[in-house]
């Protein structure tokens, strides 16, 4: 019964239901528009943000040998030969796929696979925990394998290797690191990622966990996987000016440096380019917040005070004053229940993708949790004013206001 007088409400009061819808449609477009150009611009700065603020390098290159000229396989052997720094690492595996010219084994520091996750269209990321049956796990892209498979690498030595592919990229997903082809030369953060959607020389991706390989190596000597591509040193903070200059000798000295810049340098540059987004949408973020305090208050009260008279039958009839505040919020429920599909449908089909300021919008599952969140408050602000109205007005006086008549 009370669901069916809702709907009547809703029926017969189009004009303030649609106005109502389209305030909050407004509200949460804007919410998820000013969330998504923040979340983005963040996305990738925020999970290497200890080393763009620290002293140190981010470095570019093709190798690194060491004076007996071993190659180095892991973080740990160069960072033996720096002071006070911490080393990140990409990999690259020497090996080729059967049936497939151009493949991409891009292997990454056990650290790198926790702190930055792509998005996946299927399976699962890397584990922290190494398997005891010394199998080499993978997550792939651009190529018809299914999660379970098992692809075969092949060493320069004709050494076959099995790897088990355990998870599937997104097409439309970034990687850390570069492909074949992919690396593009600016002093930005973001030119340690690839964006696949818009990569025309990627080829097949077979992104590996450095751990596994070494702990592999044990049973396919032959397979060789040096350390290549993206690499970030992180200089302690309190390193004197003798031990970085060391470092940034030992640098130079070992690793076969296609390009270098200083961190301070690259987060500089983060800041120079997040403030004019950031600029661009706060002010939408803080309007859309504003203009939803009003709305909630305002727009409640008037419908609020346009249905008194009903309420007051609704007493009459047996209705108590809970149940009458709890016909008004339902309403406001539906009004948010409404726009909230609309602007999902909006944002996923009108605005997801495009750019403004030079940053892509997206709706994912934190642009929703924003919403979501919006939706909720704007519920809890539109209870509390129904609530002091029909707590303090009497049937008697409703009744009075609206027939002009004291019996």
């Amino acid at each position: 019964m009370k669901t069916k007088m809702l709907f009547q409400y809703w029926i017969r009061h189009p004009l303030s239901s649609f106005f109502l819808v389209i305030q909050l449609i407004l509200i949460l477009v804007l919410t998820a528009v000013a969330s998504s150009a923040t979340f983005t611009a963040l996305k990738y700065y925020t999970p290497f943000s200890d080393y763009y603020r620290s002293q140190g390098m981010f470095l570019e290159l093709s190798g690194v040998h060491f004076d007996n000229d071993s190659i180095c396989e892991s973080s740990s052997e160069l960072e033996k030969k720096l002071k006070n720094a911490k080393v990140l690492s990409c990999y690259s595996l020497h090996a080729s796929l059967k049936g497939k010219s151009t493949v991409t084994f891009r292997s990454y520091d056990p650290d790198i696979i926790q702190r930055y996750r792509p998005e996946l269209i299927q399976g699962n990321w890397f584990s922290s925990d190494l398997s005891d049956d010394n199998v080499i796990h993978a997550v792939v892209s651009g190529i018809s394998v299914d999660v379970g498979d098992t692809i075969e690498a092949i060493t320069p030595d004709k050494e076959t290797i099995p790897i088990k592919v355990i998870g599937i990229l997104d097409e439309n997903t970034t990687i850390f690191g570069h492909t074949n082809g992919s690396r593009a030369y600016q002093s930005d953060y973001m030119q340690m990622y690839t964006d696949l959607s818009t990569e025309t020389l990627t080829g097949t991706v077979i992104l590996l966990n450095q751990a596994e390989i070494l702990q592999a190596q044990k049973i396919y000597p032959s397979m060789s996987c040096p350390m290549s591509d993206v690499v970030l040193v992180k200089y302690d903070k309190n390193i004197s000016e003798i031990d970085a200059v060391h470092n940034n000798v030992k640098l130079e000295k070992y690793c076969d440096i296609l390009s270098a810049y200083y961190m301070t340098d690259l987060n500089d540059q983060f800041l120079r380019n997040i403030r004019p987004t950031l600029y661009f949408f706060l002010p939408m973020l803080i309007a859309a917040f504003v203009l939803m305090c009003v709305s909630a208050i305002y727009s409640n009260a008037i419908v609020t005070e346009e249905q008194m008279y009903s309420y007051a039958i609704f007493r009459l009839c047996g209705m108590n004053l809970r149940q009458c505040v709890c016909l008004n919020f339902s309403h406001v429920i539906l009004d948010v229940c409404v726009a909230e599909v609309i602007s999902i449908w909006i944002m996923k089909y009108r605005i997801t993708g495009r750019s403004i300021m030079e940053t892509t919008l997206y709706y994912n599952s934190s642009e929703m949790i924003c919403c979501i969140c919006v939706g909720i408050f704007y519920m809890l602000l539109s209870f509390i004013q129904p609530y002091i109205t029909l707590h303090k007005q009497t049937i008697h006086n409703i009744l009075i206001d609206h027939t002009g008549k004291e019996n």
